[in-house]
């Protein structure tokens, strides 16, 4: 089994949600005691928000990139960046090694040209970037990616914040988002991407227009089958 290496989100949570899928993922597999061969690096949460407020990407990215390195001299042999929106940076991470990065566009494109979908949204926060960081993994696979616009971002990512801190929710922005996704099929969209762990607080209604994939998953799926391969 390879080292799995994990380069820290913007919060402890979905450090904590890829550790705890990828483990159970590796003991369904192989059955027993099994977990996975893995290393976390983490960061200050609160720090590496600050960064991405000011716009300092790139400085955030050479964070990355220091862990990275870390990581790999520690022994990991397939990296992930436990944030969707710092793979914008990704590129600068991969400069710094030569243990390969897992993408979490290439695992969401793979699972979703493999089950014939052919337009997804893309149900994330406001952070711009988005169409950068999954625009190559679903143009090489002819995958259109709708991305809402940014007053639908903005209501989305006040429905998470609401719903991660317990609040009571607008009934007017929940009819209003509503309306939304029952509006994706008469646009050719054929499945919902959940672009972080904080969005399943606000795709909670039954009878959802279309299937949902959760990206975070995806990618840490893929990382158990290069380990396991």
């Amino acid at each position: 089994m390879k080292y799995i290496g994990l380069i820290g989100g913007n919060d402890w949570e979905i450090t904590q949600e890829y550790f705890r899928i990828i483990n159970q993922t590796v003991r369904a597999r192989l059955g027993g005691l099994a977990s996975a061969n893995c290393m976390v690096y983490s960061f200050n949460s609160q720090e590496m928000v600050n960064l991405q407020t000011l716009g300092a990407w790139h400085t955030a990215g050479l964070r990355l990139a220091m862990a990275a390195a870390s990581l790999e001299h520690a022994g990991a042999e397939i990296l992930l960046i436990v944030s969707p929106a710092m793979h914008r940076e990704v590129e600068i991470v991969r400069a710094a090694v030569r243990t390969p990065i897992l993408h979490i566009a290439e695992a969401a494109a793979t699972k979703l040209a493999a089950e014939e979908v052919t337009c997804a949204a893309l149900i994330g926060n406001s952070l711009a970037g988005e169409e950068h960081i999954y625009a190559e993994a679903f143009g090489r696979r002819e995958i259109q990616l709708f991305h809402p616009d940014q007053e639908m971002r903005g209501l989305i990512t006040k429905m998470k914040l609401e719903a991660s801190c317990g609040q009571d929710r607008s009934e007017h922005g929940r009819r209003e988002f509503d309306a939304f996704l029952d509006s994706l099929p008469k646009m050719g969209v054929q499945a919902l991407l959940m672009g972080c762990p904080g969005i399943k607080g606000v795709i909670d209604r039954k009878n959802l227009p279309l299937p949902v994939y959760d990206v975070v998953r995806l990618h840490a799926l893929a990382a158990v089958d290069q380990a396991l391969a």
